[in-house]
């Protein structure tokens, strides 16, 4: 199991507030378009073709699911002060 798919395992069952919601599509996509990415940069290592523009998308999708893990974080933590 790679470290990704616990994100995907929790955004899936894990019960949410309601005003959260809205990030679990977000995850699940991100997750999902992380692992074609890794799969597509694998490749063009394994054939020495490309191999910086795919290092490059796997990269860019790693950060924009950092900084949706971060918002998330901030989102939640706002909404239980709330509570």
């Amino acid at each position: 199991m790679c470290q990704l798919c616990p994100i995907s395992a929790l955004a899936t069952s894990a019960r949410w507030p309601k005003p959260l919601e809205s990030s679990i599509a977000d995850l699940s996509f991100l997750v999902t378009c992380i692992h074609t990415q890794h799969v597509a940069w694998k490749k063009a290592e394994a054939t020495d073709t490309d191999v910086d523009n795919a290092r490059g998308a796997l990269l860019s999708l790693l950060r924009d699911l950092s900084g949706a893990l971060t918002s998330l974080g901030h989102e939640r933590s706002a909404w239980y002060v709330k509570c």
